[in-house]
């Protein structure tokens, strides 16, 4: 049971940092694109 839990707590970490990694390549696109702009 415990197994689970740790399964599923790890699945969930993963799934926030690929959304979190998603945001900053976001952020960094969204950068490069106003510098280009300037």
């Amino acid at each position: 049971m415990e197994a689970c839990w740790l399964l599923a707590f790890g699945l969930l970490v993963c799934v926030n940092l690929v959304f979190l990694l998603n945001d900053v390549l976001k952020a960094e696109m969204y950068l490069s694109l106003l510098l280009s702009c300037l």
